[in-house]
C-alpha cells in the first residue's frame, strides 16, 4: 500500500499534525491498451507485457515500469495493420535520470539498475515521414543479461 505526505510548510509544534496528509493513496494499475499515450504494464518479476497504442505524429508513446528483477529487456514494435510503421524506441529513460537511445524497432537491452523505467516511443523523421497508426509493442524482462546491448532497424 503506497501512502502519500504532503509538505505545506516548515514544520513547529503547532503544525506538526496539520501539515502531514496520511491518506492512502490508490494502488498503481496495468493499463496496457487505450487511445491515450501513456502505459503502464505492472511486472510480478520477470515475463512479457503487451501493449496495444494508436500512436500519433508528433505526441510520443510512452511506457512505464518498474523494474526489481529484470537484468535485460526485449522491446519489438509490430503494426498489426500495416506491414511497415515508422517507429522505433527513442529513448530509455533509467532510474536515476540518464538516457540513452535513439534504438530501432527490435532492441535487447541490459537493465543495469532497479526500479522505474520510462520507453519513449516516437517516429524515425530521418527514415519516414510523419506517422500516425496502431501499433504494438512486446516488452519482455528477463533474469539473464545479453551478451550485448542490440538494436536493429528493419
Amino acid at each position: 500500500m503506497i501512502t502519500s505526505c504532503t509538505k505545506n510548510s516548515e514544520p513547529n509544534s503547532e503544525s506538526i499534525n496539520k501539515n502531514v496528509s496520511w491518506e492512502i493513496q490508490a494502488p498503481l494499475s496495468e493499463t496496457l491498451t487505450g487511445t491515450g499515450n501513456e502505459f503502464y504494464p505492472i511486472f510480478q518479476s520477470t515475463g512479457t507485457k503487451i501493449i496495444h497504442a494508436n500512436h500519433k505524429t508528433g505526441t510520443p508513446t510512452k511506457v512505464s515500469f518498474i523494474n526489481d528483477t529484470g537484468k535485460s529487456v526485449s522491446v519489438d514494435i509490430s503494426f498489426p495493420n500495416t506491414s511497415t510503421g515508422n517507429l522505433r524506441l527513442s529513448q530509455i529513460v533509467m532510474p536515476d535520470g540518464t538516457m540513452d537511445g535513439p534504438f530501432g524497432q527490435h532492441t535487447k537491452y541490459n537493465l543495469a539498475q532497479k526500479w522505474w523505467y520510462e520507453f519513449i516511443f516516437n517516429e524515425n523523421m530521418m527514415a519516414w515521414d510523419p506517422w500516425s497508426w496502431e501499433v504494438t509493442i512486446s516488452i519482455t524482462l528477463d533474469d539473464s543479461f545479453t551478451p550485448e546491448n542490440i538494436t536493429t532497424i528493419p
